[in-house]
């Protein structure tokens, strides 16, 4: 990230102008510009609702910023995770299903 694209990345995630000047004024320094990016990023993440999908948000502002590899590289391994949980989740209801067709051992007295 390059030392304004924090701001850009705040308006954004729609920060007020009060919210941009309270992170600029909390530390300084050489790189400070990668700190503000990270608050402004944790606060958005703090702000947005359950039904919301933060990877979704992370891959549009990157890509709003012009960092379209990063932003692909992200969203090939988040989908790699997703298959993986699903070829889980299947691989797991195929065992249960297996298991509660069988039949039941009938005890004749």
């Amino acid at each position: 990230m390059r030392p304004d694209e924090w701001r850009l990345l705040a308006k954004h995630r729609n920060f007020t102008p009060e919210q941009i000047r309270a992170i600029e004024q909390q530390d300084s320094g050489t790189k400070i510009y990668k700190e503000q990016a990270y608050r402004v990023m944790i606060i958005w993440l703090h702000g947005i609702g359950a039904e919301s999908n933060p990877a979704k948000g992370l891959f549009e502002a990157l890509v709003m910023l012009g960092h379209t590899r990063t932003a692909e590289k992200i969203r090939r391994k988040i989908n790699k995770q997703f298959v993986i949980q699903e070829n889980t989740r299947l691989t797991l209801l195929k065992r249960f299903h297996l298991k509660s067709k069988r039949p039941k051992s009938v005890h004749l007295s």
